[in-house]
């Protein structure tokens, strides 16, 4: 039955189908993404394998990584979708794509024991080096595709893999840093050279690393401790949705418009068991942050686009807080502000601890937030100085 009328009529009707056609695609391609994820997971050490072995599995794996390529080229034909694959992924997804092109290739045209084996294997490696940190950011895109505010209903009860964390982080600290502060150089030594140039790349925004190469990154996680005190344990929640999240947040102090002039700030990981819970916790030195970016009813809150007071877009942030409650995840920030300065002196009046929690998806505890002295015992036991606290809890089972 098609409907006709004022609000929209067939014209309506088929957008809505097309809708739904595509979310039916999506689906299809984050099947095919999990399926080469779990691959990567069970064949980590896959030169120590027998090489038909090795070719037998990738044969079998074409399908899937066909239905990747397919998800590439729908996320850059929809333009709110490659908006976010370039704020995610950058030069991670050629990287990917390049090696799964090269993987099919060998696939397509044949390999023997003497021919293309060495190439094939290191496609492969290429492939694994780069897999861990595109995986977690574009299956969130292809998620954020199906809602924006919420994890969609199949996904709620996924299993977390902390092995796959543990490689997004390294890859963060070891690739990804030192990328932005060359990226950052460059751009200082544009400004020097061609000013033009310079505002047109930046969008008059000025370097937006600017000074990154002063910030000190500690992983202070005890990986192999961590391993034993969850055998025979679960974590629940989805692990792209969550290891995005937790990039998202360590990416965004790195701006420099979070950073107290003059000094040199830090960003403390730490990951712990609590009671039943996984605690993934990121302290930021820096200013910490104002009341309006932590209150859900302010327009400025850090949480929707653009609002999280580094000068960004807020794509990486963006219903951060909603998503992982629908998980039943919560999400705890602290701050601690510097305090103003009035007239030459500390204004101690001036509020500056502030607390949020997104409540977990508990329908008994929504979404908290308090300033000023309410805040003050729930902050003031967490920073030693001041800073942002980021907290978030992932159940056991």
């Amino acid at each position: 039955m098609v409907f006709t009328g004022e609000f929209g009529g067939e014209s309506s009707v088929k957008i809505e189908s097309q809708r739904e056609k595509e979310k039916k695609l999506v689906m299809q391609y984050i099947t095919g993404l999990d399926n080469v994820n779990d691959f990567v997971i069970n064949n980590e050490s896959f030169r120590d394998q027998d090489f038909s072995v090795c070719f037998s599995k990738i044969l079998g794996l074409e399908g899937d990584v066909r239905q990747i390529t397919n998800a590439l080229g729908f996320v850059k034909s929809k333009k709110e979708l490659l908006s976010q694959f370039d704020h995610d992924t950058k030069g991670i997804g050629a990287r990917v794509k390049g090696a799964l092109d090269s993987l099919i290739d060998l696939v397509s045209n044949g390999i023997t024991e003497n021919r293309g084996v060495d190439f094939f294997y290191k496609s492969f490696e290429a492939f694994q080096n780069s897999w861990d940190r595109f995986y977690v950011s574009f299956k969130d895109i292809l998620l954020k595709f199906l809602s924006e505010k919420t994890v969609p209903l199949e996904m709620q009860e996924q299993e977390f893999d902390m092995g796959t964390l543990r490689r997004v982080l390294s890859f963060f600290e070891k690739t990804e840093v030192p990328d932005l502060i060359k990226t950052s150089h460059n751009l200082e030594r544009l400004k020097n050279t061609n000013s033009e140039i310079y505002e047109r790349v930046t969008n008059g925004k000025g370097n937006p690393y600017e000074g990154i190469e002063n910030r000190k990154i500690t992983m202070d996680i005890d990986w192999d401790g961590l391993s034993e005190q969850l055998v025979g344990k679960k974590i629940k929640g989805d692990t792209a949705v969550v290891a995005s999240s937790l990039v998202s947040i360590l990416s965004n102090p790195l701006k420099k418009r979070i950073e107290v002039e003059g000094e040199h700030t830090e960003l403390k990981v730490k990951i712990f068991i609590k009671g039943n819970e996984v605690v993934f916790r990121i302290e930021d030195t820096g200013k910490g942050i104002e009341d309006k970016h932590l209150d859900p009813t302010n327009k400025d809150f850090m949480f929707l686009p653009g609002n999280s007071g580094t000068g960004s877009t807020g794509l990486g942030l963006f219903n951060v807080h909603t998503r992982l409650a629908s998980m039943g995840i919560e999400l705890r920030v602290f701050s601690r502000r510097v305090n103003e300065i009035v007239g030459g002196k500390e204004n101690m009046d001036s509020k500056p601890y502030v607390y949020y929690s997104n409540g977990g998806g508990e329908k008994d505890y929504h979404m908290s937030f308090y300033h000023g002295k309410d805040a003050k015992g729930l902050v003031s036991s967490n920073i030693s100085n001041h800073g942002t606290l980021f907290e978030i809890y992932l159940s056991l089972e």
